[in-house]
């Protein structure tokens, strides 16, 4: 069985949509703005968590600074 890909399923919904009932469709669209929402969310509390860990990063390592060399620290 060969994979599907995306102009596979697009062709496939072309085809079929005159016959899919209303309701299937009007799922189908909330069901994308739900996962729009899913999305978003998870994103901003992704960009939140960095924010926290980057604060705890700098708070934590007060005194140090990198230098250009990888794995190198200065103490000030």
């Amino acid at each position: 069985m060969t994979e599907k890909d995306l102009s596979y399923w697009k062709e496939n919904a072309e085809e079929n949509y005159m016959t899919t009932p209303i309701s299937v469709l009007k799922y189908i669209t909330e069901l994308e703005k739900h996962i729009e929402e899913v999305n978003r969310k998870n994103s901003e509390e992704w960009m939140n968590e960095c924010e926290v860990l980057s604060e705890e990063t700098i708070n934590n390592n007060r005194g140090y600074v990198a230098t250009d060399k990888p794995y190198t620290l200065t103490i000030q």
